[in-house]
């Protein structure tokens, strides 16, 4: 099950929303979602999440695209499988986004048991770091992988615009010393989904042909990432205090990764997420083609203000 432990480095974001990653199907796309208040118990929701608000001063909601500085914790379940290998998954996965003045910080950390038909187990561990400008010009990243407790991969670089002014220099310096050039235009994760946001507001259904470097891919290469937006209506999503999010709208990315230059009409991979106007993601779903699939299920978001990063 090697290629489970390649494929589980790609959640970042692209969360990262990472955001490199939706198409055509979401399973929770009209699953409703509780953020529950002290002392009452939902009656008829499938997800119950719980939030807390940031200290000192509530600012009130904003429904306008804008990133909330927030760790969320997820629940990593088999969504579905064909693949005779696989009897079960599970795992948690947690994020926290931290805006640190001039850039965005990302961290994330997943724990992932995969159970085969025989009764074996294998664990997955994961761990990602990264730092993107403002401005989307300078990216650092930093990946850790443990397969069963020993490391599998760990990749460390950097991105920064090109000195000749035409493209980015992309460096790795683990596993090993890579210099190339990135293609001019291509976008890191958090301004992949600033972007992703900012259509779905305007009343755009998608945001197609887009270039996205993440680090993550054993390629050292970026991605092609297609993503079609459709709204969300009715999320029943309640919150402890209602100025602390805007929940009124929510967005359904279904996006589809495909390698550079890929001349397949068919993804490398799929992604669906239902996410908020925070960038909050409030479910997702990622189709491995693999013959499986997991989901992931919101349980907990710490919402924080900029001075608590």
């Amino acid at each position: 099950m090697q290629y489970i432990f390649i494929l589980m480095t790609k959640f970042l974001p692209i969360l990262c929303l990472i955001a490199s990653f939706f198409l055509l199907k979401s399973a929770l796309a009209g699953a409703p979602i509780t953020a529950l208040k002290p002392g009452i118990t939902p009656v008829n929701f499938k997800q119950s999440v719980s939030f807390s608000p940031p200290k000192g001063d509530v600012q009130i909601k904003k429904c306008a695209p804008a990133l909330q500085p927030h760790r969320a914790e997820y629940e990593i379940t088999l969504h579905k499988s064909t693949n005779p290998e696989i009897a079960d998954v599970k795992g948690t996965l947690t994020v926290q986004l931290a805006d640190v003045g001039n850039g965005w910080t990302f961290e994330q950390h997943s724990t992932l048991q995969v159970y085969s038909n025989d009764g074996s187990a294998e664990q997955y561990i994961t761990t990602i770091v990264s730092w993107e400008s403002k401005d989307g010009r300078y990216y650092r990243f930093n990946v850790r992988s443990l397969h069963n407790g020993v490391e599998e991969d760990c990749v460390r670089g950097n991105a920064a615009p090109s000195t000749t002014g035409e493209g980015v220099m992309l460096n790795y310096e683990q596993p090993t010393i890579i210099k190339k050039t990135l293609p001019g235009g291509v976008l890191f994760p958090i301004q992949h989904l600033q972007q992703a946001l900012f259509a779905a507001a305007s009343g755009q259904n998608s945001l197609p042909n887009k270039t996205v470097f993440d680090g993550s891919s054993e390629a050292f290469e970026p991605v092609e990432v297609n993503t079609i937006i459709t709204p969300v209506n009715n999320l029943k999503l309640v919150v402890n205090d209602p100025r602390l999010l805007c929940t009124d709208k929510a967005w359904s990315l279904q996006m589809a990764i495909f390698p550079q230059n890929s001349q397949s009409p068919d993804p490398e991979y799929e992604i669906s997420q239902i996410i908020l106007p925070s960038g909050i993601i409030a479910s997702m779903v990622m189709e491995y083609g693999e013959g499986f699939s997991t989901q992931l299920t919101l349980k907990k978001v710490d919402v924080f203000s900029p001075a608590q990063n």
